[in-house]
């Protein structure tokens, strides 16, 4: 439920000054509904994000980006001083083109921006931890301490938690 809250603040965030209130609900609850199916469908795809965060900030932000050009009125558009109206408000196809150019544009950026980073840490101190380091658990091989030492103190006195 959390992740869909945020999903909805993350995607509301792009077009925040363009729609109307009643638009942004909408905006919000689609983008909750996506982070969902999408965070289980990357899940079952094997993408290793735990936390689901490109279902909550990747999907979200490119659905509330291209909500712009979906729902951007008119009047706060010329208000604001910058773009048009979205495609439900009369303004066509030339802002929903405007905001999916943004989005590709931004999305080549990270890739290859990311893969240019990780091929240089790859190549000078590695991108996995050892499998003992794995076994140990990153909390006390990476920074020397329990990340959650009350559940330590749990499994000394015998209690439900175990340690990994």
């Amino acid at each position: 439920m959390l992740n869909g809250v945020l999903a909805a603040l993350v995607a509301i965030t792009a077009s925040c000054a363009f729609v109307t209130p009643g638009a942004s609900i909408l905006i919000g609850a689609i983008s909750g509904i996506l982070t969902f199916f999408t965070a289980q469908w990357f899940e079952k795809a094997g993408v290793d994000d735990p936390v689901f965060a490109f279902s909550v900030h990747g999907i979200a932000g490119i659905w509330g980006t291209l909500s712009t050009g979906l729902f951007a009125t008119p009047e706060l558009a010329e208000k604001v001083g910058i773009g048009k109206a979205g495609l439900f408000y009369g303004g066509g196809l030339e802002q929903l083109g405007v905001q999916a150019l943004g989005v590709f544009g931004a999305f080549l950026f990270v890739l290859v921006l990311s893969f240019v980073i990780l091929y240089i840490l790859k190549a000078t101190i590695g991108l996995r931890v050892t499998e003992e380091e794995e076994i140990i658990g990153l909390d006390l091989s990476e920074h020397g301490t329990y990340g959650y030492p009350e559940q330590m103190k749990k499994a000394q006195a015998g209690g439900s938690a175990q340690i990994i």
